[in-house]
């Protein structure tokens, strides 16, 4: 209705690295990139709602405080979940996770997933720059045609 245009990057989708409990033995997940004529976001997005332990509840969201993997490098990572999603966002800028993915070759994520405790996801980032430099060139032409 906005005629807003958004442009997207999709990592291949991938399962739990061990295999989860009943009922999350199916879920998969992928980690994507979207921008606009006016910004750019990651997020991670699974087939089912993460149903997480060890989050702090705020006003119709979870906080997540988990780390990810970005090659060799553990880094402390701040999520959130609105209730009921089925994505995680990361808290905050997102300049440097899309700069890790940019800069990486794999990210592993650590959720406290219920029922199956710390729960791995691995994400291959290859062909991630090629893609990101595409999905910019489309939100880059949006900018100008809305602005000229």
């Amino acid at each position: 209705m906005t005629g807003e245009v958004q442009a997207f990057a999709f990592s291949p989708r991938t399962g739990a690295t061990d295999p989860m409990n009943f009922p999350y033995r199916d879920v998969e997940a992928q980690l994507s990139v979207g921008c606009n004529a006016k910004s750019e976001w990651a997020y991670f997005w699974f087939s089912t709602a993460p149903n997480l332990n060890n989050t702090d509840t705020q006003d119709g969201w979870n906080l997540i405080k988990t780390r990810t993997k970005w090659d060799d490098e553990i880094v402390t990572t701040e999520l959130t979940q609105d209730w009921g999603s089925q994505f995680l966002q990361f808290r905050g800028s997102d300049s440097a996770e899309i700069s890790s993915i940019e800069a990486n070759s794999t990210v592993l994520l650590e959720l406290d997933w219920h029922g199956n405790d710390e729960t791995f996801f691995e994400f291959t980032l290859r062909g991630s720059s090629a893609a990101l430099t595409e999905i910019r060139t489309v939100c880059r032409s949006l900018g100008q045609s809305s602005a000229g």
